[in-house]
């Protein structure tokens, strides 16, 4: 769908830090009857009409993302850490191959 209006004509588009819709994951309600996910959607819109829930609900979201965003910064530090102490480590042995060798080949130019 999205496709379909990036193609149109003078079509232009921006981000916005709002969020403008309510996902409802459907893998954690396979076992809900029809009824039940109506309902629940119900529920959903009268909770989006209600006094200050675009204040309360762009607050929620606004920090779910920055810990999303924190959570995935700090694994990218953990596995960049990792890559280096693994780089690191084998340039330890790498030296230390090349420490060995010498010896061996010092070593054996006495005997």
């Amino acid at each position: 769908m999205w496709e379909q209006f990036l193609r149109s004509a003078g079509f232009s588009a921006v981000t916005s830090r709002a969020s403008a819709t309510v996902k409802l994951v459907s893998w954690d309600r396979m076992s809900w009857s029809s009824e039940a996910r109506g309902q629940e959607a119900e529920t959903w819109w009268q909770r989006t009409n209600e006094p200050g829930f675009q204040q309360t609900w762009g607050k929620r979201t606004s920090e779910a993302v920055y810990q999303a965003a924190v959570a995935l910064e700090l694994e990218r530090a953990r596995l960049e850490d990792n890559w280096r102490l693994t780089y690191l480590m084998w340039r330890l042995e790498r030296r230390r191959g090349r420490a060995k060798a010498w010896r061996r080949r010092h070593r054996d130019s006495r005997d």
